[in-house]
């Protein structure tokens, strides 16, 4: 099959958005299928790229999403490669133009987070004040919010990784297409070949500093665990963020440590193979997410066999069924305790490793997933 990507998300822009394009294409190019993806310029990257299967065209900056010329370059592509399908992602709302062409392959879009998911802004509340400035910045930032949302209502076919995204724009009263499946999001195998766990315990935390990913929890965390653990570490991979009326959530949350500071490292943004190895050195890693669709951090900790807790807002308690590790509100005192479990017992810790990393390879490799996306998008009526 042929098959185009339109997403202005590709590492290394659009974070987990750009991941899973990055890997859903690579995935199918692995089973045979010709894949292009049309995606933004990003500094220091070719134009184009050419692999087995697989064409990267990186032709368009994030200010133009949505213009006429995007919308050629997009049309002209998939001509060119005799394009059966495209799929584009709700974030950006990249294919809202598309979507009103009448003459053009069917195009599937893929839930993965947008202005328009309430749950997503409430995340983002730390204290009431904050409200009426989250809203004037969505007022501000329209377009983006219009297109995303033609995005997921005129889309031919709609997929998302959780059911539970699904499920929250039905609530908010959302026409959603009749064609819609939950499809997760594939995992390219990971290796941490033979790196070990750190000699001190350490809880690894892979996010950028952000309110609605739960850094405002992390004193009383750290705090808990200190007392039984005195040699605790906490590392968090993830650049800094500015939150409205907050600052630099970085310099923020060294203020809300204080000498707890002591017992976490700041490491960034990481490359692939130190990100590999701050897995390896990680006893657990911990999601305290007041919202998650379905976070590249704990599909990275499941292909790596790292044992996790994390909070059940969002697609994680989805995610982790059927494996050892579990779900609990992170500001609640289940949370600490499920990390002091895995701390104190390294058995429990591989046990429930290994769980992850079978229910990784059996329910979210790359073939699996290709192999249930194809089945939907090819079989019955494309509905609207």
């Amino acid at each position: 099959m042929n098959i185009l990507f339109h997403s202005w998300a590709f590492p290394p822009n659009g974070g987990g958005v750009g991941a899973y394009i990055a890997n859903m294409s690579r995935a199918l190019a692995s089973c045979g299928h010709q894949v292009v993806v049309v995606t933004g310029r990003a500094p220091g990257l070719p134009a184009e790229e050419t692999g087995p299967n697989l064409k990267i065209r990186r032709c368009y900056d994030q200010s133009e999403i949505g213009s006429r010329r995007v919308l050629h370059l997009v049309l002209d592509a998939a001509r060119e490669h005799a394009v059966e399908l495209i799929e584009g992602a709700d974030y950006l709302g990249d294919c809202a133009r598309l979507l009103k062409v009448r003459q053009r392959p069917p195009v599937v879009i893929k839930v993965h987070s947008c202005n328009i998911l309430q749950v997503l802004h409430e995340s983002q509340v730390l204290k009431r004040w904050q409200r009426p400035m989250i809203s004037a910045a969505l007022l501000r930032n329209w377009r983006q919010t219009r297109r995303e949302k033609v995005s997921i209502v005129a889309a031919d076919m709609l997929i998302a990784p959780s059911a539970r995204i699904l499920l929250e724009l039905e609530r908010q009263g959302v026409s959603l297409p009749g064609k819609k499946a939950v499809i997760a999001n594939p995992i390219m195998p990971l290796d941490s070949g033979n790196q070990v766990e750190a000699a001190v315990p350490t809880l690894l935390m892979v996010s950028r500093l952000d309110i609605g990913k739960g850094i405002q929890y992390l004193p009383r965390i750290v705090s808990r665990l200190a007392r039984d653990f005195p040699g605790l570490r906490l590392e968090i991979a993830g650049g800094d963020a500015y939150a409205r009326g907050l600052g630099s959530l970085k310099k923020w949350l060294v203020g809300q440590l204080g000498d707890l500071a002591q017992y976490v490292s700041f490491l960034g943004h990481l490359e692939q193979r130190e990100l590999i190895a701050a897995y390896a050195r990680a006893w657990v890693v911990i999601l305290p997410s007041r919202w998650d669709n379905f976070p590249t951090a704990l599909l990275e900790a499941m292909s790596l066999g790292k044992p996790a807790v994390a909070s059940p807002h969002g697609g994680m308690p989805e995610m982790l069924q059927d494996t050892l590790c579990p779900t609990a509100l992170p500001e609640s005192t289940a949370f600490v305790d499920h990390i002091k479990r895995f701390l104190g017992d390294r058995q429990l810790r591989r046990a429930a490793g290994d769980s992850m990393r079978l229910k990784a390879a059996s329910a979210y490799s790359p073939q699996e997933i290709v192999s249930r996306y194809l089945d939907f998008v090819t079989s019955g009526p494309v509905l609207k």
